[in-house]
């Protein structure tokens, strides 16, 4: 065994709930089904070296019931509420690994064999073992003897950064638990990395560091919302991109592919800081590397089978911010206007459905609202700006905050900057209360914590991101109630009584 942590195996234990199935707090069908799968699997694997331990035996029969339940049960809705990254080549692994087990579980549902059959297709046909599996399947567990034990000591320590981390996962723990083919020094030093890298709860992350994607994400918040740029901004940016290809694009860390979420934040910064050459290259590689000119939009993987509203919004948002810029270098020609103004529209017509990389609407309704923002005053003249502000309002919790499965502060952050955006169109929604309430309830010690909603090939928690969208939350709402007059404060103020 790579890891025979007791308290860890408890930890699983732990984690499993009522109906059998571990993962997310947020009872997705494929999150659950995915890591059910996989936490069963290390089950077994421990009952063969603690066949006394009775405890294993109940949570491995209970796992085994939701699989079977679930596949019997299958529709592809459940991929229409959380489509996960992967989640087609994960599965197939999966199943066949347990079947070969002897574990008695219903037949891959066709509509699976077929999206796993399609995923194939899209891979590039230069993919092979030998490409570190953070490439581009992001999940050793999918890669069934893909590594010796050398290699696999060497991926983990690689990847499972203590400074990056993105919440525990019981998938990534329970492989973690059942890694075999481990040799005396090569436990030891695994167990070295691991203890460096555990999560407060005991579990441990998925293995895809997110270096990259933290960093721009917070020089993004707190640019967007008031933040100066600094020369700090300006190293860490600049340090940021000469660990990439930028011709590429950007990807979640710099040994990871490109996407175009990540692309299209680093293009906005570098307009924002003055990093001009870096903005062309950028924006050339965002054309050239993402855009789909038939359809109108930009993919944010390149073999990817379903499109991201918030990627396009980002990519409108970075595109009218870098203008300016790729105008002054000759290169926002008639190509770069057209997919500009074709992926603004795709955005505002499908503008705040839920989108794929997150559970909760508020993300992609934030990503929308940032985007039709800077067109011009196109979207200013769209009804949906004043109707979008009242469900805002409607759908505030009475703790002040907002939340599609309770209360969290990354959701009610979402909800409380698109406020902000939107009052620019609607002067005649008084926002001083709901906002203050917001406020209060983001610097209250009682709020509650947010929960996995970001989707990859499981639900994750990026913790160090969030804490950059909270930061600067709080600054933009502070910054709007400071902007009041006295006489509106003190009404405020007496309103917040009856609170």
């Amino acid at each position: 065994m790579a890891l025979d942590d007791a308290q860890v195996i408890d930890w699983l234990l732990v984690r499993q709930y009522k109906d059998g199935s571990w993962g997310g707090h947020i009872p997705f069908r494929a999150d659950r089904l995915l890591q059910t799968m996989m936490v069963v699997r290390s089950l077994l694997f421990l009952q063969r070296w603690q066949p006394s331990r009775t405890i294993l035996q109940d949570a491995i029969s209970r796992g085994i019931s939701f699989i079977s339940d679930t596949l019997n049960q299958w529709g592809d809705d459940a991929l229409e509420e959380c489509d996960l990254a992967g989640f087609e080549l994960l599965i197939s692994t999966h199943h066949l690994c347990l079947r070969r087990d002897s574990v008695a579980i219903p037949a891959l549902p066709l509509t699976l064999e077929k999206r796993w059959q399609r995923k194939l297709r899209l891979l590039p046909s230069t993919l092979s073992k030998d490409i570190p599996p953070s490439h581009v399947l992001h999940a050793i567990e999918a890669l069934e003897g893909w590594a010796d034990g050398q290699r696999l000591v060497h991926h983990i320590a690689l990847t499972l950064d203590p400074t990056q981390l993105v919440g525990s996962s019981p998938s990534a723990t329970a492989y973690l638990l059942r890694a075999g083919g481990l040799n005396e020094d090569q436990r030891i030093s695994l167990k070295k990395t691991l203890r460096q890298a555990q999560v407060e709860d005991r579990g441990y992350p998925a293995t895809t560091p997110v270096s990259s994607f933290t960093s721009l994400w917070k020089m993004y918040y707190g640019l967007s919302t008031g933040g100066d740029t600094t020369h700090e901004h300006a190293q860490v940016f600049d340090a940021l991109i000469r660990c990439h290809r930028p011709i590429a694009g950007i990807g979640c860390n710099p040994e990871f592919i490109a996407d175009a979420d990540d692309t299209a934040i680093a293009l906005l910064l570098a307009a924002k800081l003055g990093r001009v050459k870096t903005a062309n290259i950028l924006a050339n590689a965002l054309l050239e590397n993402f855009y789909e000119v038939g359809s109108g939009f930009f993919r944010t993987y390149p073999f990817e089978m379903t499109v991201s509203i918030s990627t396009n919004a980002r990519v409108v948002e970075a595109l009218r911010t870098a203008a300016p810029f790729l105008a002054q270098s000759g290169i926002f020609g008639s190509r770069y206007a057209k997919a500009y103004h074709s992926t603004a529209q795709f955005v505002l017509d499908n503008a705040w459905q839920r989108d794929k990389w997150h559970v909760s609407p508020y993300y992609a309704m934030h990503a929308c609202s940032q985007a039709l923002q800077t067109r011009g005053g196109l979207g200013g003249q769209c009804s949906w700006h004043q109707e979008k502000l009242q469900q805002l309002l409607d759908e505030q919790h009475s703790d002040g905050g907002w939340g599609i499965s309770g209360t969290t502060c990354e959701e009610t952050c979402y909800a409380a900057l698109t406020l902000l955006n939107l009052a620019k169109y609607s002067a005649c929604f008084q926002l001083e209360l709901p906002l203050t309430r917001a406020l209060l309830f983001l610097r209250s010690p009682n709020k509650t914590e947010s929960t996995e909603l970001w989707i990859d090939k499981t639900l994750y928690q990026p913790k160090a991101m969030l804490q950059g969208l909270f930061k600067a939350t709080c600054a933009a709402i502070s910054n709007y109630l400071l902007g009041l007059t006295e006489v509106t404060r003190q009404d405020h103020i007496r309103s917040l009584a009856y609170l």
